[in-house]
């Protein structure tokens, strides 16, 4: 395969380990947490001093990664008849030290048991006993020339592995590989988790490109400088509202809460503030919450200073969960239009918090009102499911930890970065959708809990209500009834683009169940809006479906065949699957690909930040 194609694509690929989406700048590397194992193939098939390239290219790819207990973690593997672990993920801290242990691995010459690499790495690797963090992204990279000695069991191992979360990029080298194997181990799409190349010398071609296209500097938009003044800058392309949490209870003592103090004074000493910008509250909390600071306040560094240094040491119990609630509402109060302000709580915990359970609840309100949450946990007793539980998704952006209220001092720009570059990508976009749009929500109400037919609904009624959507070119329809092709649906909702949102919102919700099918519907989808000869007023109209799934398909194969029609006649499918039984395989024959963008899950209709993170995902692939 020819080199110079492969090259670009998997130094692209490499990148995208610590997004889901392209990497735009540096500072993205430092925006999420990443669990990142090598797997390198060390048996009698590979030459000695293709071994030696083969480390020296993982040297050179960790020399571009943000190493840090923060952000980036790199652990490696060396296998043949035998698993060895090279290096534990949390064994360094720079990639300095990485790459001077890669240089000391040994060859071990035997056998390739590719199944026996991969189950160590999600059994062993991917636990806190060898540095693996829970809230972060975990990805493993197999480099391999060869077939494994038992295919069957690799692709069982990979299965597994997958069905953990954890993503699976597989590099095949020279002509001995077997393309069943590599396809069959890596994560979809397929077209950006496996790559060939032609020998071991080719990998220096890939090394050699990493330098110039990995975490690329932006060349005509923005500032130049240091990664995170980059970063920090794209808070001033949006308005963006902070609230700091900060415990004054008895489980912190008094040295502690000053470091607290001094924590939010140097995150938000890296702020550019104002009333268009930037600005922020501090919220102090014991039993009950204080305003410490509000958000319509003077915004200077100066004055947040000056109140900080107001902040009394009051003790008492730990409400977290009033502090949220409080927080909340203080958005209600000083955040006039939420929909074009970027919102977030940072919440610093130590564990102690009166009731996780409360403070979850009052967590999920929060960000099912698009608010997004920080945790930064401090100390032992700060635990990770909880951490996780409490912060918004993805947890590798979201979560922050440290070992005690001393290193907070470690993490302050990493939180700024994090915060600016989350809030640059809520930016609303200047046109949407970017040209005229049909626009159909297909569902079933008969399948549905009427838990999830209450979900559906709002987020139905939040994506038609969302700012910037409400224009002449989006028509907004909805199928749920199964009538006979030629008849209307009395309960569906036609397209049109003249809805009024009060009147469109209580046609939805009125709604009685009907019996239906999502074959049907599909099947008067194509046939009533997108027949291919249907002939557009704009011929530049895009075509989109948004199906609903909630359980497994009662006639698969004649979905199927409907959702391959619909595609055929150009129509994008994006699949949302709302709850935890329903079959993968269905949703990627019903999908348009790649699968990993149109097909999206929300696993709980109880907890509030999946329709918040719901609705924000179905808008960005609306105004793309």
């Amino acid at each position: 395969m020819n080199l110079l194609a492969q090259c670009p694509a998997f130094v692209y690929l490499l990148m995208s380990l610590f997004a889901s989406t392209q990497l735009s700048s540096a500072t993205d590397c430092f925006s999420q947490s990443a669990d990142i194992v090598f797997a390198v193939d060390s048996s009698f098939s590979i030459r000695s001093q293709d071994f030696r390239r083969q480390l020296t290219f993982l040297r050179a790819l960790i020399d571009n990664f943000p190493v840090g207990p923060h952000s980036v973690q790199v652990g490696v593997v060396s296998f043949a008849t035998e698993v060895h672990p090279d290096i534990k993920l949390n064994d360094f801290n720079t990639s300095r030290e990485i790459k001077e242990a890669v240089k000391g691995i040994v060859q071990m010459d035997k056998g390739t048991e590719t199944d026996k690499a991969i189950r160590f790495i999600h059994t062993h690797m991917f636990t806190p006993e060898y540095g693996s963090r829970p809230w972060a992204k975990k990805l493993i990279i197999l480099v391999t020339d060869g077939l494994s000695q038992n295919s069957s069991q690799t692709l069982l191992e990979a299965t597994i592995a997958r069905s953990k979360h954890i993503e699976i990029f597989s590099v095949g080298v020279g002509d001995q590989v077997e393309d069943f194997e590599i396809y069959g181990v890596a994560s979809e799409p397929k077209t950006q988790h496996v790559f060939r190349v032609d020998n071991y010398e080719a990998l220096a071609g890939i090394e050699k490109s990493l330098s110039s296209v990995a975490c690329e500097l932006p060349q005509s938009d923005g500032p130049v400088g240091k990664p995170a003044d980059i970063a920090i800058r794209k808070c001033l392309r949006n308005n963006v509202d902070v609230i700091f949490l900060m415990d004054t209870s008895n489980s912190i003592w008094k040295p502690d809460f000053q470091r607290q103090i001094k924590f939010i004074e140097k995150v938000t000493s890296r702020f550019f503030l104002g009333p268009t910008e930037m600005r922020v509250g501090v919220v102090t909390y014991s039993d009950t919450p204080m305003t410490l600071l509000a958000l319509n306040e003077l915004q200077t560094h100066q004055h947040i200073r000056r109140k900080l240094g107001k902040a009394s040491y009051i003790t008492g119990k730990t409400n977290t969960a009033l502090a949220l609630n409080h927080a909340r509402r203080h958005f209600h109060t000083h955040t006039a239009n939420s929909a074009h302000v970027a919102r977030f709580i940072v919440a610093l915990t130590d564990g102690e918090s009166d009731s996780v359970k409360a403070t979850i609840e009052e967590a999920d309100r929060a960000k099912e009102e698009g608010i997004r949450i920080f945790t930064v946990g401090i100390g032992s007793k700060s635990k990770a499911e909880d951490l996780m539980a409490f912060a918004s998704q993805p947890s590798d952006r979201f979560v922050l930890r440290v070992d005690d209220y001393k290193s907070l001092r470690d993490i302050d720009e990493l939180l700024a970065i994090k915060t600016c570059d989350v809030a640059s990508s809520l930016r609303p976009p200047t046109k949407c959708p970017s040209s005229p749009m049909d626009l159909v929500f297909v569902y079933d109400t008969n399948a549905l809990t009427p838990q999830h037919h209450r979900y559906i609904i709002g987020v139905i009624s939040d994506v038609t209500e969302a700012n910037g959507l409400n224009s002449s070119d989006l028509r907004v329809g909805v199928l749920r009834e199964a009538s006979a092709l030629g008849e209307p649906g009395l309960h569906d909702i036609e397209l049109t683009n003249q809805w009024d949102r009060w009147n469109f919102k209580h046609r939805l919700e009125a709604y009685e169940s009907r019996r239906a099918s999502i074959f049907l519907l599909l099947q008067k989808a194509r046939h009533k809006y997108f027949p291919p000869t249907f002939q557009y007023e704009v011929s530049s109209h895009k075509k989109v479906v948004v199906l609903f799934v909630d359980s497994v398909l009662d006639k698969e194969l004649a979905s199927n065949l409907e959702a391959m029609r619909l595609r055929k006649s150009g129509v994008t499918i994006i699949v949302v699957s709302v709850g935890k039984y329903y079959k993968k395989l269905q949703l990627h024959q019903l999908a348009s690909h790649p699968i990993s963008k149109y097909i999206l899950n929300s696993p709980s209709a109880r907890n509030g930040y999946h329709k918040a993170e719901l609705v924000s995902k179905l808008i960005q692939i609306l105004c793309e």
